[in-house]
């Protein structure tokens, strides 16, 4: 594994990630925030080790830290349309409001044309 040829000098910890295809991999930690969608007011906070399903693990335990109320939403980039984190959110009984990418498996047609999630995406 490349983590075995590259050390952090400031933190031994520390993973190599790549954000994007064709970006450069660096030694790094990841930062999660949960925010309030209408104030972008940071709700949450979450650091861990870099890893390719940690946004989606952490956006969950995020989520399961805050009350529970009828009706709660989500909001997500199209990188949060996977099965982990659209049934993580369904388990919570938190509506996920995902932006949908061409091939859109995880967030049903009904969802979709929700006037909700269709407003929560022009924010």
């Amino acid at each position: 594994m490349a983590e075995w040829t590259h050390e952090s000098t400031t933190d031994p910890e520390a993973r190599l990630f790549r954000k994007g295809k064709g970006k450069e991999a660096k030694l790094c930690f990841m930062g999660h925030l949960l925010t309030e969608n209408r104030n972008g007011l940071i709700v949450d906070a979450e650091a861990c080790l870099a890893g390719t399903s940690k946004e989606w693990d952490s956006s969950i335990s995020l989520l399961a830290n805050q009350s529970a109320r009828p009706g709660q939403t989500v909001s997500a980039d199209k990188g949060y349309n996977t099965n982990e984190f659209v049934e993580g959110c369904r388990e919570l009984k938190v509506t996920p409001h995902v932006a949908a990418t061409i091939f859109c498996r995880y967030v049903n047609l009904y969802l979709q044309l929700n006037s909700s999630f269709i407003f929560s995406l022009k924010l």
